[in-house]
């Protein structure tokens, strides 16, 4: 059961990754800082 898990998703789901992540790094860039609690995706690539 796990592996057939693992293909449905990666054949269903991982197809989606690339659109979901530009149109999250959009909404990122559009969103006020004081509305976005949560780091930005740039902010994490920086964190020391």
């Amino acid at each position: 059961m796990p592996i057939k898990i693992a293909l449905d998703y990666c054949h269903k789901v991982k197809p989606y990754f690339e659109e979901i992540r530009h149109l999250a790094d959009r909404l990122e860039q559009i969103t006020d800082d004081r509305a976005w609690p949560l780091p930005k995706y740039r902010e994490l690539l920086f964190i020391k």
